[in-house]
């Protein structure tokens, strides 16, 4: 399934028919989100192969922006929004000093909680 990335209102519908399948029929579903980034793929990376005019045309598309200017018309306060974003970047940083100050997984558990079907432990050698 392939969804506009740019556009909260298409991720959401792909998104909530791929949770709908997954619960009627219990299976799985890739979802192709295209989107566009306004850097480049890494700190070394300049992006020179853009332009900046299309660089500021595409984040005129930011769905961020969109819609916290739509809830903004819809008469959501602007504190509330930015209140809701310190807690969000909070919450990522937390995440991220977690995740670099955690140990290192054991490789037994490399295969843990991947598959959905308990026979599918025994497809894979064991490690460790």
């Amino acid at each position: 399934m392939v969804c506009n990335g740019m556009d909260l209102a298409d991720v959401r519908e792909k998104f909530q028919a791929a949770v709908d399948l997954a619960r009627e029929t219990n299976s799985p579903t890739f979802i192709e989100a295209k989107t566009y980034r306004y850097r480049g793929h890494s700190m070394s990376d300049p992006a020179l192969y853009r332009t900046a005019e299309e660089v500021e045309a595409y984040k005129h598309q930011d769905p961020i922006l969109i819609t916290k200017a739509e809830l903004i018309k819809m008469g959501v306060a602007e504190a509330k929004l930015e209140d809701l974003d310190k807690a969000a970047k909070a919450e990522a940083k937390q995440s991220v000093e977690f995740a670099t100050t955690s140990p290192e997984p054991e490789l037994s558990e490399l295969a843990t909680d991947v598959y959905a079907r308990p026979w599918a432990d025994n497809l894979l050698p064991k490690i460790g």
